[in-house]
């Protein structure tokens, strides 16, 4: 016997550097896949909230739209650090991001499971789960970065909740943590109900004044802390902060929604397709699959849950609820539950017997092969790309930037893509600074609604430009709704100027500029553009 558990004792330890290998070769290949993953729409209003934050109220001036953890967060780092090249500054951050996540990951799955198979699955489903790795987790955005703060409060409290001397400080690092995950996207809201329940019900011994001492108010406190930038702007104009968190999502987005020919999942049948779609494939199913036997093998024998699984499982349910919300709904709506469900399955795999263990780990090597099949290979490219900095997104962006600043002189940009005109120190006009997302809407507002926006449309741009001509029309980027630019250029006689490395997944870029003679031109005579065309989803 003492035999036999020292071979097994030297295999867990021989396989440890080999499952080590190939996530580090995974985790290189998918730092290829972020540096150098193509510039989205999303990423005009996200990254060019945090190149311009400072610049004027973020939400009144610049028509940004979600809570405001990503451009504090965004807009520090780059002025601490005097950053010259923004754009490729924040897709390294996304990266750190994911290097926190994957070591978050791995710490709870061993602290879960005590098992080095189990936590290099859980990592392994984590780097190649191409809901988690697609639009959500490689662009500047606030879809992935809420992720590694509430793995941290988790870890956190899954730490001190168990100890018989709770530190009051670690607790409330957990509370900031969180509420700084749910300041960078809304939707993290579903933390709350899980942690608060724990809080009121976690560790049973606890009377209730030690309760309020220990957990209950410390985590608050850190909550309040953490949660500082959303008070603040909720403070400074309440009305204006609604409208532009909510309202903006309710209405004016909703209605675009409804009227685009862009077939976007707004029924319940239809986001429920989607999720299907989302959930129902892929790694992903492996990792429904794998929990869902995990779970059936130890109820099978009548275990009962401890109070971290409940914890943790309260987080998946909470995450699938908020998933719902939204509408329309988009992909990236889908990834809350995601790294929770894989924490899920460690949690399970914790709770299994030794035998259960040793007849489970074949599954658990046939699972992670099959992640690799279906979702791993979409990696390959991202080697290559990591040795190759001069196609890197960011730098490219850059090289763009810096000709559109140039061909502009000192004058502002118009442009539905403000992010290829501040990534080379131009100006931008306010009314525009958050790309297609208020310009395409500004014609569905109520009247009530637009006191809180800067807002220009295709059916007012002219009459909005010719106060203050700019000195570059940029458009490319989004379809038909450039063409109210692309009118204005035509009519004051602006000349397209070539722009090279100018093109992008949605095409060529076009960069006009004015000549001498149409600075002088009179207003022109064409009728405005009343209608809102679609653009590509977001």
């Amino acid at each position: 016997m003492n035999s036999a558990v020292a071979v097994a004792a030297r295999r867990k330890i021989g396989a440890a550097p080999a499952i080590a290998g190939l996530l580090a070769l995974l985790t290189l290949a998918f730092a290829g896949e972020v540096l150098s993953a193509p510039l989205r729409h999303d990423e005009q209003m996200f990254a060019t909230m945090g190149i311009l934050y400072g610049q004027g109220d973020l939400y009144r001036d610049l028509g940004y739209n979600h809570l405001p953890n990503l451009p504090v967060l965004l807009g520090t780092l780059l002025h601490l650090f005097d950053v010259a090249r923004p754009v490729l500054a924040m897709r390294w951050l996304i990266v750190g991001g994911w290097l926190a996540t994957i070591g978050l990951v791995g710490v709870l799955a061993w602290r879960a499971s005590a098992s080095v198979a189990v936590a290099g699955l859980c990592c392994l489903l984590l780097i190649v789960n191409p809901l988690l790795g697609g639009q959500a987790g490689t662009l500047v955005s606030n879809n992935f970065l809420p992720i590694p703060f509430a793995l941290g409060g988790l870890l956190i409290v899954l730490t001190e909740f168990d100890r018989a001397d709770i530190r009051p400080s670690r607790v409330a690092l957990a509370g900031f943590l969180l509420a700084i995950s749910i300041g960078l996207k809304a939707n993290f809201i579903f933390l709350v109900p899980p942690f608060a329940a724990a809080a009121f019900l976690i560790p049973r011994r606890l009377d209730p004044g030690a309760r309020m001492t220990k957990i209950v108010l410390p985590l608050l406190a850190g909550g309040i802390v953490g949660g500082l930038p959303t008070l603040a702007a909720w403070f400074a104009d309440p009305a204006g902060f609604v409208d532009h968190v909510i309202g903006y999502h309710r209405g004016p987005h909703l209605a675009w929604a409804l009227r685009s020919t862009e077939p976007l999942a707004i029924s319940v049948r239809d986001r429920v397709l989607l999720a299907q779609t989302l959930w129902g494939s892929g790694s992903t199913l492996l990792l429904v699959m794998t929990i869902l036997f995990l779970g059936v093998q130890l109820g099978l024998r009548g275990w009962r849950p401890a109070w971290p699984v409940l914890l943790v499982a309260g987080l998946v349910a909470t995450g699938i609820m908020v998933s719902f919300v939204p509408r329309p709904s988009f992909p990236q709506y889908f990834t809350p539950p995601l790294p929770f469900a894989i924490i899920l399955l460690a949690l399970l795999a914790g709770a299994q017997t030794p035998a259960e263990r040793q007849s489970t780990l074949p599954l658990l090597g046939v699972v992670a092969a099959l992640a690799l099949m279906l979702d791993g290979v979409r990696l390959i490219g991202g080697l290559p790309a990591l040795a190759k900095p001069d196609e890197w997104t960011g730098n490219r962006v850059h090289a763009i930037a810096i000709q559109v600043a140039d061909a502009a002189r000192g004058r502002p940009v118009a442009t539905l893509a403000p992010l290829y005109a501040v990534e080379g120190g131009a100006s931008v006009y306010k009314a525009l600074a958050a790309g297609p997302f208020v310009y395409r809407v500004a014609d569905l507002m109520s009247p009530h609604e637009r006191q809180f926006w800067r807002t220009v449309s295709p059916a007012t741009l002219a009459a909005f430009l010719e106060t203050n001509p700019p000195g570059a029309i940029l458009v490319g980027t989004e379809g038909r709704l450039d063409d109210a630019f692309r009118a204005y250029a035509t009519d004051r006689g602006y000349r397209l100027v070539p722009l090279v490395g100018g093109t992008t997944r949605y095409g060529a870029l076009a960069l006009y500029v004015p000549t001498s003679a149409s600075m002088s031109l009179p207003a022109p005579t064409r009728p405005a553009i009343s209608s809102i065309p679609s653009s590509p989803s977001r």
